[in-house]
């Protein structure tokens, strides 16, 4: 959805396995499939760009310069391979 309203968006869903704490990448329409290894399987920690803060925080992460954040250090291949230059990661919550 958030790719149709805004063309040049990367969107992706990724889920927190609550037992081994790492995030696993769902969903990404518009992501090469070459791109979905680098997010596949991290860790949530300081330096694994906004997804990995989001999920570590467990609140919204809103990143205007991803190439000068370093929160995105052990990203830092993936975000100049995507031409990431903003992110956002918005965390949902769920009992099961």
């Amino acid at each position: 959805m958030i790719e149709t309203m805004v063309p040049e968006a990367l969107a992706s869903v990724m889920l927190l396995d609550r037992e081994n704490r790492e995030l696993s990448f769902l969903s990404g329409p518009s992501f090469p499939p070459g791109a979905i290894s680098y997010f596949n399987g991290i860790a949530p920690s300081p330096d694994m760009g906004s997804c990995g803060n989001a999920a570590l925080l467990g609140e919204p992460i809103y990143i205007t310069d991803v190439a000068a954040d370093p929160r995105w250090n052990g990203l830092r291949e993936a975000a100049n391979n995507l031409s990431i230059g903003s992110c956002w990661s918005i965390p949902f919550f769920s009992e099961k």
